[in-house]
């Protein structure tokens, strides 16, 4: 048999309604408590839609304000998939609720697993020798330059004083008398002899004295470290309080 839209009725703890397109809805109140009043009794209370449900229990919905409306306060109706009401103050409300749901996730601990830095030590030596050189000892010898230059003599010559020559090959002196011509007495260079010596000398002999150059660098080590091992160990458990949604549609 086809649902009537619009109807309405209480179902155990429930309240029951069918939409526009003969959808059934239903909507589980907040319990209040033992009621007097009779099952399927129903009003509005407050800003909520109050009922009595099969057990004689008070309930009653609840949902988001809409704001006010010009509608008579407490009218009721169905509105989409929603059972609407309006309250003293002709604010409209329409049943809706989260059913409680709880989201736990736990974070697993996780840990860095320590590790270390292997110690390594720069151990080295550097050594190296310059082989000693010798430069090999020279000496000038002595020479000597001898030379001789022949003598040479310039002989002694007078000339004998005259007035004049008169062509006979005599000569008239100073004093008037006849004087005998003279004669250049021949005249030779006497050897001379130059002599000199050249003085010996020499280069002392000098030798570069052996050398070594000698040098070690200092071994070196690095110290070892290591990290120390850290644990980040934390659970992050959070529960969201169970929430359904209502309405829920009735098959």
């Amino acid at each position: 048999m086809p649902k009537m839209p619009g109807s309405f009725w209480v179902e155990t703890t429930d309240w029951h309604y069918v939409d526009s397109t003969g959808q059934e809805w239903k909507f589980t109140g907040t319990l209040v408590g033992a009621s007097p009043g009779v099952k399927g009794t129903h009003w509005i209370e407050g800003n909520d839609y109050h009922y009595v449900d099969a057990s004689n229990n008070e309930r009653f919905m609840f949902g988001p304000d809409d704001g006010l409306k010009t509608a008579l306060p407490g009218s009721r109706w169905t509105e989409s998939t929603f059972w609407a009401w309006i309250i003293a103050n002709q604010h409209k409300y329409h049943g809706h609720a989260d059913s409680a749901h709880s989201d736990t996730h736990s974070d697993v601990a996780h840990s860095d697993v320590a590790h270390g830095d292997t110690a390594h030590s720069d151990s080295h030596t550097d050594t190296h020798t310059d082989v000693a050189h010798s430069d090999t000892a020279h000496t000038d010898s002595a020479h000597n330059d001898s030379h001789t230059d022949v003598a040479h003599g310039d002989a002694g010559h007078s000339d004998s004083a005259a007035t004049f020559d008169d062509g006979s090959l005599q000569c008239i002196a100073l004093s008037g008398t006849v004087c005998t011509p003279h004669g250049d007495s021949p005249h030779s260079d006497s050897a001379h002899n130059d002599s000199h010596t050249d003085v010996a000398h020499g280069d002392i002999a000098h030798s570069d004295a052996a050398h070594n150059d000698s040098h070690s660098d200092v071994a070196h080590s690095d110290v070892a470290h290591s990290d120390s091992a850290h644990s980040d160990s934390h659970t992050d458990t959070h529960t969201d309080v169970a929430h359904g949604d209502q309405p829920v549609s009735v098959a």
